[in-house]
């Protein structure tokens, strides 16, 4: 059976209106839930009849009406991949490209070496932040910028908040970050700083749902946890294969 044009028009307008119903739906059902809730996104989801919505960084599944609700990831099983990552990482690149980096520390390599850059949210009381931040020198050696994001994960009143500012406001911050993540005492310094941004953006990237470290790349796929720095130059080789743009 052939459709007429106008027939068409009217069901993808029906089509529409019947898909903001229920974002609504979806969104009514989160805030019901908690009404201090961050909605980051809402939209279909790839399964049939149901919404995708994005909340502090955690992709959740609903019906339409919102009255059933899924976490977890979305894996597609023919091709195995892990549609919610995917989504996740899409939304991530833009959030991760605005971060200024000159209110973050860095660790370059040469520029003659340079290959990757990474993006690495840290807490300096964190057992396998210190373990990767032990092998600085090695990432370096190997190309891989690291570029590193305070994720205090007691809060940014906490402890290890006054420690990453102090390390932020050191005459040397590199220095300092590494005395830290060494397990030494840092002398307490004050200054304007991006802790509390930081950390915000860290919770809507998700780091407070996979800790610290988290290792962001370019294309805005996620890494939780360490990972060494043989191995992550493999990742970054395979899943980024071109070099890195000169900044």
């Amino acid at each position: 059976m052939r459709l007429h044009k106008t027939h068409l028009t009217a069901f993808a307008l029906f089509a529409a209106l019947n898909a903001v119903a229920g974002e609504a739906e979806v969104r009514a059902a989160i805030l019901a839930l908690n009404p201090q809730a961050q909605i980051d996104v809402i939209k279909a989801a790839p399964m049939s009849g149901m919404f995708e919505a994005v909340v502090a960084g955690t992709p959740m599944y609903f019906s339409a009406d919102g009255s059933y609700v899924i976490q977890g990831q979305l894996m597609e099983t023919k091709t195995r991949r892990n549609l919610s990552e995917l989504g996740m990482a899409g939304r991530r690149v833009a959030q991760l490209k605005a971060v200024d980096l000159k209110k973050a520390i860095v660790f370059s390599p040469s520029p003659t070496t340079a290959k990757h850059r990474i993006k690495v949210f840290t807490d300096v009381d964190c057992g396998y932040c210190r373990k990767l931040h032990s092998e600085i020198d090695r990432y370096t050696a190997l190309g891989i910028e690291v570029q590193y994001l305070f994720f205090p994960r007691a809060g940014t009143s906490s402890p290890a908040a006054d420690t990453a500012q102090s390390v932020y406001c050191a005459k040397d911050q590199r220095a300092a970050m590494t005395a830290a993540q060494s397990g030494q005492t840092i002398a307490p310094a004050h200054c304007p700083n991006p802790i509390q941004a930081h950390f915000d953006l860290g919770l809507r990237l998700g780091v407070g749902n996979v800790g610290t470290p988290s290792i962001f790349l370019e294309n805005g796929e996620l890494l939780p946890g360490y990972v060494p720095a043989d191995q992550l130059l493999a990742i970054l080789n395979e899943k980024l294969p071109q070099p890195v743009p000169k900044k």
